[in-house]
C-alpha cells in the first residue's frame, strides 16, 4: 500500500507543489526497512536550501561560503545532487538526469549573479 500526500512550499513568491510516496508493508502496515525519499525538491528549492544553510551538517557551507565555493568550482550541481540524494531529499537517479543537473546549475549561476 502507498500512501500519497501533497506538499505545498512558497519560496520567493513561487508556489511549489511537491508529492511524496511512503512504501509501507503491505503485510504489516510497517515501513519498510529501506530509506525512502520524503519529498522531491525542485533545483530552485535544492540551491535556496543549500544557501540557506540546509546541507550544513554535510560539508556544504550556508551564505557566502556556499557561493565561494561555487565560484571558486569546489561545488557542482552533481556536488549538491549527491548530498542531496545521500540525506534523502532526491531519488537516485537524480543524478544521471541531465535536465535536472543543468536546471541546478543554471539556478547556481542566477545566485552568483544575484551576489554580485
Amino acid at each position: 500500500m502507498n500512501t500519497r500526500s501533497i506538499i505545498c512550499f512558497v519560496s520567493g513568491g513561487i508556489a511549489t507543489v511537491l508529492l511524496s510516496t511512503t512504501a509501507v508493508n503491505a503485510q504489516t502496515n510497517a515501513p519498510t526497512s529501506t530509506p525512502t525519499v520524503t519529498a522531491a525538491v525542485s533545483p530552485f528549492e535544492l540551491v535556496y536550501m543549500a544557501y540557506q544553510g540546509f546541507f550544513e551538517r554535510e560539508g556544504i557551507p550556508a551564505g557566502n561560503g556556499f557561493t565561494d565555493l561555487y565560484q571558486a568550482d569546489r561545488l557542482s550541481a552533481e556536488d549538491l545532487v549527491r548530498t542531496a540524494i545521500q540525506s534523502n531529499r532526491l531519488p537516485s537517479d537524480t543524478l544521471t538526469n541531465h535536465q535536472y543537473l543543468g536546471r541546478v546549475d543554471a539556478q547556481l549561476k542566477a545566485l552568483i549573479d544575484l551576489d554580485k
